[in-house]
């Protein structure tokens, strides 16, 4: 059976939802108001001066809406599943290895990927497809067959408060010194845990950068998304665990969580950090005198992260 939507005729799939005509996927999302766009930019490019920050914000919601609307719904899904991932995997490498400051050297000249992949010390192959990919999307300009030269937004990118965005903890963050150095638990007590870590990437990364870290590695992510790990050092720990329920692993050094609490409303992400901090003995006293009870002494070992609290009734 299919019903007509205007003149297309939509089939019912086995489990009775609605599966548009392939051609829906091929066409302009919006063709028809691609004129009405156009007239908008034009209109504000027309006015707009280099202290005008207003209307370049307008023009800045409007070109998008241009895309949006002369891009077919295939080609933003390759631009969400695939370009963009792939752009951001490429301009983290390329901050990480130090291709975006080679590019910028000697007043950001044409370069060829063979002398970017000398000056940092990559192989050709590599810096060629992060070059290509990069092109591709207008983040570097090609001038010539495997050769390119910087945009002033991978120039941009050598500043380090500009670049701090995409390189993960290691790269913004000084590991040695807050972390590893002073760091007195052994190599049984927990050192970083990922929490919502996915399938490893950044603790993978951390892994390469400092090879021998002093505590255990653990990657913490739902049990289906644990699954689904292919490849990960041994060293690095797989844990399945919902980051709204109790925190298994008590006292570790860090705690690190990557694009998480954004994804969450302020109540959630409350309950995801109460998981993860320690009650301090004024929290304690707050809520065990709540529960009818008065603490005669914290007894505690040195200064391990356990202690036995003595209470007697009120």
């Amino acid at each position: 059976m299919a019903e007509k939507n205007g003149s297309r005729l939509i089939p019912r799939s086995n489990d009775g939802t609605y599966v548009p005509d392939m051609a829906t996927a091929l066409t302009p999302c919006d063709m028809d108001n691609v004129p009405t766009h156009v007239e908008k930019i034009k209109k504000l490019a027309g006015n707009i001066s280099p202290s005008d920050v207003a209307t370049r914000h307008q023009l800045l919601e409007a070109a998008p809406s241009l895309v949006r609307a002369l891009e077919t719904p295939r080609e933003t899904m390759i631009k969400h599943c695939w370009a963009q991932p792939a752009a951001m995997t490429a301009l983290t490498l390329g901050v990480d290895v130090g291709l975006l400051h080679a590019m910028a050297a000697d007043g950001g000249s044409s370069k060829t990927t063979a002398d970017l992949a000398q000056r940092v010390r990559v192989e050709t192959a590599v810096i060629t497809r992060i070059a290509q990919h990069l092109g591709a999307m207008g983040y570097v300009i090609e001038t010539g067959q495997d050769e390119y030269k910087p945009t002033k937004f991978t120039t941009a990118l050598c500043i380090p408060s500009i670049n701090a965005g995409y390189p993960v903890l290691q790269g913004v963050f000084p590991v040695k010194e807050r972390l590893i150095d002073g760091f007195e638990g052994d190599d049984g007590a927990g050192f970083l845990v990922d929490i919502g870590g996915s399938i490893g990437h950044d603790i993978q990364e951390f892994l390469h950068k400092y090879p021998s870290p002093p505590g255990r590695l653990i990657l913490q992510d739902l049990p289906v998304v644990i699954g689904q790990i292919k490849s990960l050092d041994e060293k690095i720990e797989r844990m399945g665990y919902d980051f709204t329920t109790e925190q298994p692993i008590k006292g570790s050094r860090a705690y690190y969580m990557h694009s998480v609490l954004h994804d969450w409303p302020d109540d959630t992400c409350m309950k995801i950090l109460a998981r993860i901090t320690e009650r301090t003995e004024q929290q304690w006293r707050a809520l065990l005198g709540a529960a009818g009870l008065k603490i005669c002494k914290i007894w505690s070992a040195g200064e391990g992260v356990e202690s036995l609290i003595e209470c007697e009734l009120l």
